[in-house]
């Protein structure tokens, strides 16, 4: 999880309007990892520091990039693997999160029906 959180700081170069995504996206995830290093019998401090540290990894990369200017020359391939990470798990949420991940032509009428509002509005 570190490093996708890590992985997902490189493409806010681009857009500002990107970190308010990021920081709605890493509340369920930072609550999700919580319950589950609570429910591993982790001690409190230690769930803690797990925390700490996952909520670090973004602004790690700003530390990373105005420290390491090496890292630049390879962001778009960085930026590349980012977007992967993203399709995949939306796709997998959107298709595959029915019984027997079997084909639900409603769920892909929503979708086609979504992209022909948004690209209207």
């Amino acid at each position: 999880m570190s490093v996708h959180s890590l992985l997902e700081g490189f493409p806010m170069d681009h857009d500002n309007h990107l970190l308010h995504g990021v920081v709605i996206h890493k509340i369920p995830v930072a609550a999700i990892l919580s319950v589950f290093l609570i429910q591993s019998k982790l001690s409190k401090p230690k769930v803690f520091i797990f925390l700490a540290l996952f909520a670090a990894m973004t602004p790690l990369r700003n530390w990373l990039k105005n420290n390491i200017p090496e890292i630049g020359q390879y962001a778009d391939e960085i930026n590349g693997v980012v977007v992967g990470i993203f399709l995949h798990v939306s796709t997998t949420i959107l298709f595959e999160s029915s019984k027997n991940h079997s084909f639900n032509a409603s769920k892909l009428g929503v979708i086609i029906l979504g992209i022909l509002l948004a690209y209207f509005i």
